[in-house]
């Protein structure tokens, strides 16, 4: 199909480890011409993982916002697919791809804080 028109994406990209699958499922929702608006909080402890999506996106930060819990800059990013590129490999953020303190939830294909 040709996708959807837009897709609205905030508080998303906190565990780096997510990104890979993030950027799967987007790939996989967006049609030539869908624009993807999403919100991002560069964290000190995981550098920027926004240039990830430089791989597989046209990017453009159109806005900076204020800090955000103690976080120095929130940013606001358009994007669209780039035309050509494969998604991110299957096992990029698979189980056992996990930080410490996180486990694989195979039913949504994310690493989740683990229970305590």
């Amino acid at each position: 199909g040709g996708g959807i028109d837009v897709i609205l994406a905030a508080d998303l990209t906190y565990y780096k480890d997510n990104i890979p699958p993030l950027m799967r499922m987007m790939r996989r929702l967006c049609g030539p011409s869908t624009e993807i608006l999403l919100t991002h909080t560069v964290r000190p402890t995981d550098g920027d993982s926004m240039l990830q999506f430089y791989k597989q996106f046209e990017v453009e930060k159109i806005s900076t916002g204020p800090s955000f819990e103690g976080h120095p800059e929130t940013f606001l990013y358009r994007m669209r697919a780039k035309k050509g590129v494969e998604d991110t490999p299957a096992d990029e953020g698979a189980e056992g791809g996990c930080k410490p303190g996180y486990t694989f939830k195979k039913n949504i294909n994310l690493c989740v804080p683990a229970p305590k």
